[in-house]
């Protein structure tokens, strides 16, 4: 049965890309929008149109794709799909996986350095508490189920840590990948995807954001959740100030993968809609230089304006543009938002 936010519109087939196109409504179920973005598909150069909702100020992708034609969106050498690194973990994962035992960790899971010194740890991690995959408090039992999990690469992190891990991923390449590591994913969409029952996490890492149905997902999990049982997403920020200041150039507008926009207040209402309670939403800077340099410089952009100098002024900002998505999570408008809401019970 089709849902109630969405409605069928015959676009003529201008274009492969662009044909049997469908116009969406607010998951709210308002009707009026305050504001209109175009953005470009950095790789086919397409121009699409995101709407911004009067009511909750949820972004979308409307006119956007049927869901049967989204796999020519996603070309083979598409990054998630890339195999996971080698098991050797860098300093950057130690690190991660320190601030995880010092932040969130039981206390039976803490190495004899986060034991011992966890109150200096404490004060020295700070900055990075939020970016393990594991980020959040874990419930009595772990048994994930990851959508859209890519190569597994997150799995890995759960695994290593002790959780049952479980996924689905519409990619043959990341699936594949995953394989190679032990981990057996359905080959799906998060839409289609069969989730057992007795789940303690539902994990969407940069996801949520692509689905074509998020309320039909969301009740899928809610379903297949333990009482108590978690969603954990991570997805861009549509109210940081990287968005605000690039505009269409911010690569948090990626059409047409990205069919919505969401803000804090937003994404709590589509998640509390859907029965889930306890949300709260974390601010999370990316630790590398992709989205604000991206931002600056224009290149997934055809046409900006003043193109040559917003290349020197990216180049010449390297590394620092870090120090500015730290600053921006200080005061509430990270690149990123890891969210995590609770089934009642």
């Amino acid at each position: 049965m089709q849902q109630d936010w969405l409605v069928d519109a015959a676009a003529p087939r201008e274009a492969e890309a662009h044909a049997a196109q469908e116009e969406v409504r607010c998951l709210c179920g308002a009707g009026s929008d305050s504001a209109v973005l175009t953005a470009q598909d950095p790789e086919a150069r397409g121009i699409w149109t995101y709407r911004r909702c009067a009511a909750c100020g949820l972004e979308r992708l409307s006119p956007r794709p049927h869901i049967e034609h989204m796999g020519q969106h996603y070309p083979d050498d598409y990054s998630p799909y890339c195999d996971p690194a080698p098991q050797t973990a860098s300093r950057a994962d130690r690190l991660k996986r320190l601030a995880y035992e010092t932040f969130f960790a039981l206390p039976e899971e803490r190495s004899d350095t986060a034991r011992r010194y966890r109150p200096l740890l404490r004060l020295a991690l700070w900055p990075l508490r939020n970016h393990s995959v594991l980020s959040f408090h874990p419930p009595a039992t772990r048994r994930v189920f990851e959508l859209g999990a890519g190569s597994g690469a997150d799995l890995l992190e759960f695994r290593a840590a002790g959780w049952e891990v479980l996924g689905c991923e519409p990619s043959a390449v990341g699936c594949a990948a995953a394989a190679r590591h032990g981990i057996t994913l359905q080959q799906t969409t998060a839409e289609a995807a069969e989730l057992p029952d007795g789940l303690s996490c539902v994990y969407m890492n940069n996801v949520f954001e692509h689905l074509h149905d998020p309320p039909a997902v969301l009740a899928k999990a809610r379903a297949s959740l333990v009482p108590g049982g978690l969603v954990v997403l991570v997805v861009p920020n549509h109210a940081s100030w990287a968005a605000r200041l690039f505009g269409r150039t911010w690569p948090g507008y990626d059409p047409p993968r990205h069919i919505w926009g969401f803000t804090p207040e937003s994404v709590r209402g589509v998640l509390e809609r859907a029965g889930f309670e306890a949300v709260s939403v974390v601010q999370k800077y990316p630790l590398s230089t992709f989205c604000w340099h991206a931002g600056i410089d224009g290149y997934r952009v055809d046409e900006v304006p003043n193109r040559r100098a917003r290349q020197v002024l990216a180049r010449v900002l390297g590394r620092g543009v870090i120090l500015g998505g730290m600053l921006a999570a200080a005061f509430g408008s990270a690149d990123f938002m890891r969210v995590v809401a609770r089934k009642p019970g």
